[in-house]
């Protein structure tokens, strides 16, 4: 007697509800906090540390001396404060990536090895700097347009960056896979999406809020006490934002799952 084939996997018939890809991505953060409080000291502590020493050096701690460095054209302190900041960029978008990457790992029930997910994250970052510009500069130009084109682009592209880092596709090729994921899918999109900036708008509050009181307790401090106050806005930022890429990681797989719309 024959055995029989085995059953295809099942196939979802829907998205999850909006509540639950929001959880599912708070479970992946506060069950991988450790392996992402490790990406944040590696993609984000060395920014600001090497911008408090620069600061220390060129005397830039604060609005007044900024402003007067800007007024006197001293570049030569200013431009020592942008490098720092291009270097906190290509670090960020490192760990914006191997957040999405630690992610897709969680949710796929794979192992989360911070180790391979920077090294893999390196290769991604290009990619992720690329896919970046050519969403904001095509829902920018939208949004120059008429507010409606450039909401419709957002809705459609919002997945690129997700697509490069998930699926390791170029910035062209995610640009196609968010525009096919999204077909036909426009109002599960947009829920999603405003759930994640209602969210983002109290989180946000809640951040500049703790911000003025972190930095009062710094300023009285003294400069150190600056400092550790930046840190922990910093991290509460990076947290923040790794579950937004966790969040963004779960609808993207789920809708990759799913039947193309007829």
């Amino acid at each position: 007697m024959e055995n029989p084939a085995p059953s295809p996997a099942a196939v979802p018939a829907a998205l999850s509800p909006v509540g639950d890809l929001l959880s599912s991505g708070a479970n992946v953060t506060l069950e991988n906090a450790g392996a992402l409080l490790g990406v944040w000291a590696a993609c984000h502590l060395p920014a600001q540390a090497l911008g408090f020493v620069v600061g220390m050096t060129t005397g830039l701690v604060d609005k007044a001396s900024l402003q007067t460095s800007l007024e006197t054209h001293d570049f030569g302190r200013l431009a020592a404060l942008a490098a720092v900041g291009l270097f906190g960029m290509a670090l960020g978008m490192l760990g914006y990536a191997t957040s999405i990457l630690l992610a897709a790992r969680a949710l796929r029930g794979q192992a989360v090895v911070l180790g391979d997910l920077l090294v893999e994250g390196v290769g991604r970052t290009i990619s992720v700097m690329f896919a970046s510009l050519v969403v904001g500069v095509c829902v920018g130009l939208g949004a120059m347009a008429l507010i409606l084109p450039g909401l419709y682009l957002l809705l459609r592209l919002f997945l690129t960056v997700t697509a490069t880092c998930v699926d390791g596709l170029g910035p062209l090729s995610a640009f196609g896979r968010s525009w096919a994921l999204t077909r036909g899918r426009l109002r599960g999109s947009a829920a999603f999406l405003g759930a994640l900036f209602v969210i983002g708008l109290l989180t946000g509050a809640a951040l500049i809020a703790a911000s003025l009181v972190l930095r009062m307790i710094g300023g009285v401090a003294g400069p150190a006490g600056g400092a550790l106050a930046g840190l922990v806005v910093n991290l509460f930022q990076f947290m923040v934002s790794a579950w937004g890429a966790a969040c963004m990681t779960k609808f993207y797989l789920e809708l990759a799952d799913l039947p193309p719309p007829a």
